[in-house]
């Protein structure tokens, strides 16, 4: 296993990441943003209704009156801590966390003692199980009957078993394992498992994927105990989590039981790792690896560094940013050295970790052919080699800067999937997977990135970007020959060629496995402009004439039969003041769809003789259309579904009957206790100016008028389209119908 492969599970836990953050944003004062905990509990609700703590370990306590229904509450535990927070290797280990800890915590005296209460693990509403997990949190809601002191006091104690640091051990992983694989299978939807089988990617130009926030159940299996302790570890710090409670008791009354009872949750931040002295290197090193499981040539170079340490303060926090800054300017001088022509990939990363003792910063990948080694490693050292005694200039530093920021921007405002940059900023390489909300972010960065020089950076680059004091990885594939150690360190001495003139990007096409033919460029069927096959996960991609991606996958025990997603890219991230609601509108559509020339009965006709059930899913940047279907029907239903996406109208009786629905479900959902947490998770969650991804209020929802949603729908109808097809078919068959 290569060193960049084991420094992404290997970083430190870092747990001062929110107190650093109040002191940013003017939670708490400069001084107290120092200490390594927060102050013990103190009122931050400016509401007088309204009481919100922050207890000694960090956990934020929030109590909100609610008399609806009397005498009840509703406990809810939201922890930074869904499927952004994994590392590459840890898919899945975020949807098993939540349930194990769960799970673990139930056997306890707590857990006893919790189960005698009738009805606290009874969910609340049937679409709001017990324990929920998503691209952000991970949330556990309990129902309290009674509301009393002794009850509550029993939840608390549960919810504090719950985040135990250092309950979950592999052991205990191994062995509750069976049971929540098991439960979750027999909870999966129908709409589930087929969002497992087939989830189409936003991106163009990618392979078919499964959305990390839904892991496939038999998926599970396949995440070592070992992963998921690590990030249960990392993740479920209090300082990471808000308890919210929300019911008919006296809001002080009960912040003083939560802080009496969860408060001797331990949970004292990690120390940093000592500083390393380094000892002075004659001569840089040199690793050649032939690696079994590569796939590709890439040369790493890694230099020996202090560590950051444990992110608490403003300083932290401007360290970090000045890695990223810098990451930025190393990219865009490897990409002009190597240009486009030449499929690589540079990383810029602030991993640091224990390594045989030695703390290291992985300066700078490239990704290539092995033929070129000697070229692809010589520009990695000498990019790093003109940064380390060059420095960054004022017009570099400015053009980082820019891009950072616009970056944490289109994260903030959800337009886009976070990249690799808020990842690495909340993520377990660098923050110890304390997953702060974009919005925060983007708001520290703003106040400290200004403030960083291009001195600043030139002296970071002169630290960690020394090759001189740093190690030369280069990973070749198996069958190809590897350098001697003293050719391989002749890299250090080649000089560094000028940057090549842009050229434009040319994307690695992959090759179809031999076994597997497939359609080639000279015989595509009518209406594909292109297609590729990924030997790694068979998935073929196709992009038709008419702008529409297409994946299809061959999965065997469908009965002949295929399972179709079809993505709608854009939806609410693309709404604005005027346009607000309007996406969820369109369900008017989808659960009763018409087109021109056919009214919804008679689409319900076909459907019905097709055995085709449509499902839908409105998700911030997409809309998911979702059926299954008889492999000789799949013509038919692709057809149905062109006319729908081509022609699409929304029936004012259609219309009227979602309106009416979705104001009451707004008004029903203000009252209850469920409404009140989600509004509050929506204001930690997105700005105040963001009219998109709240939830719409009834007289919101009664204010949409059908000719806006209809001119809505086609404009998104009308966008960019995905789709995803799983089934016995084979790929040319598949691409032939869905070409016709």
């Amino acid at each position: 296993m290569t060193l960049r492969r084991f420094s992404a599970a290997i970083s430190a836990p870092l747990h001062g990441l929110a107190l650093m953050l109040a002191a940013l944003l003017g939670g708490v004062s400069a001084s107290r943003a120092a200490d390594p905990v927060p102050p013990p509990s103190v009122a931050l609700e400016a509401d007088p209704a309204i009481v919100r703590r922050t207890l000694a370990n960090g956990l934020q306590v929030v109590v909100l009156p609610n008399a609806n229904p009397p005498g009840q509450a509703l406990v809810r535990l939201v922890v930074s801590a869904g499927s952004r927070s994994e590392a590459p290797s840890e898919v899945g280990a975020s949807y098993l966390a939540a349930r194990l800890l769960l799970a673990r915590a139930r056997e306890t005296p707590a857990g006893a003692r919790a189960a005698s209460i009738p009805g606290v693990f009874n969910p609340p509403q049937e679409s709001d199980p017990i324990v929920q997990s998503n691209s952000d949190l991970a949330s556990v809601t309990l129902a309290v009957p009674t509301a009393d002191a002794s009850d509550l006091a029993a939840v608390f104690s549960f919810l504090a078993e719950f985040l135990r640091v250092g309950a979950l051990d592999a052991d205990t992983v191994t062995r509750l394992r069976p049971q929540v694989q098991a439960d979750a299978a027999q909870s999966e939807s129908k709409s589930d498992r087929l969002r497992r089988v087939v989830a189409p990617v936003l991106a163009p130009g990618t392979t078919l994927t499964t959305n990390p926030s839904f892991p496939r159940v038999d998926r599970l299996c396949e995440v070592e105990s070992d992963t998921v302790t690590r990030f249960v570890e990392r993740c479920y710090a209090p300082i990471a989590a808000t308890l919210f409670v929300v019911g008919d008791a006296d809001p002080a009354a009960v912040a003083a039981l939560a802080e009496r009872e969860l408060t001797p949750v331990p949970s004292t931040p990690a120390e940093p790792p000592a500083r390393l002295t380094l000892s002075p290197r004659t001569q840089p090193g040199v690793v050649v690896v032939s690696d079994p499981d590569a796939s590709s040539f890439y040369a790493e170079l890694i230099v020996p560094t202090p560590a950051i340490g444990a992110l608490r303060t403003a300083a932290d926090l401007r360290r970090q940013l000045t890695m990223e800054l810098l990451g930025i300017v190393l990219d865009r001088r490897m990409s002009a050295l190597l240009g486009e022509r030449e499929p690589a990939v540079l990383e810029v990363n602030a991993w640091s970790g224990d390594v045989s003792s030695s703390m290291f910063v992985s300066v700078a990948t490239a990704v290539g052919n092995a033929p070129n080694w000697a070229a692809i490693g010589a520009r990695v050292v000498g990019v790093a080699r003109t940064l380390a005694q060059g420095g960054v200039t004022p017009e570099e530093r400015s053009v980082a800067a820019d891009s950072l920021l616009s970056r944490l921007a289109r994260d903030a405002s959800g337009v886009v999937p976070s990249g690799r940059l808020l990842k690495s900023l909340t993520r377990a390489e660098t923050l110890g997977g304390l997953a702060l909300a974009p919005v925060q972010l983007e708001a520290a960065a703003r106040r400290v990135v200004p403030a960083i020089s291009a001195d600043d950076l030139s002296r970071a680059a002169a630290e960690r970007c020394d090759p001189s004091i740093g190690t030369l990885v280069l990973v070749f594939p198996p069958a190809v020959p590897t350098p001697s150690e003293s050719e391989a360190r002749a890299l250090f001495a080649a000089p560094l060629v000028s940057p090549a003139p842009a050229q434009p990007r040319v994307l690695p096409v992959a090759h179809e496995e031999p076994d597997k033919p497939g359609p080639d460029a000279q015989g595509l069927p009518g209406g594909v402009a292109e297609v590729t096959v990924s030997p790694e996960t068979g998935v073929t991609s196709a992009w038709l004439t008419n702008g529409i991606r297409l994946h299809y996958r061959e999965v065997r025990g469908t009965s002949a039969g295929a399972s179709v997603a079809i993505s709608l890219v854009g939806g609410r991230s693309l709404e604005d003041e005027g346009t607000r609601g309007l996406t969820l509108a369109s369900a008017a559509l989808w659960s009763t769809p018409a087109f021109v020339g056919t009214a919804a009965s008679g689409v319900r006709k076909s459907m019905t003789d097709l055995s085709l059930r449509l499902s839908y899913l409105i998700e911030p940047d997409r809309v998911l259309l979702e059926f299954g279907v008889g492999g000789e029907s799949l013509e038919a239903a692709l057809s149905l579904m062109a006319n729908l996406l081509d022609q699409p109208v929304i029936e004012s009786q259609s219309f009227e009957r979602w309106s009416t629905s979705e104001q009451r479900r707004s008004q029903a959902l203000a009252r209850s206790s469920t409404g009140v947490i989600t509004t509050r998770l929506e204001q930690m969650l997105f700005r105040p100016d963001d009219p998109r991804f709240g939830s719409l209020s009834a007289q919101e929802s009664s204010a949409l008028k059908l000719p806006n949603a209809q001119a809505w729908v086609e404009q998104l109808c009308g966008g960019p389209i995905e789709i995803g097809i799983a089934g016995e078919l084979r790929s040319s068959v598949a691409l032939e119908i869905v070409a016709r």
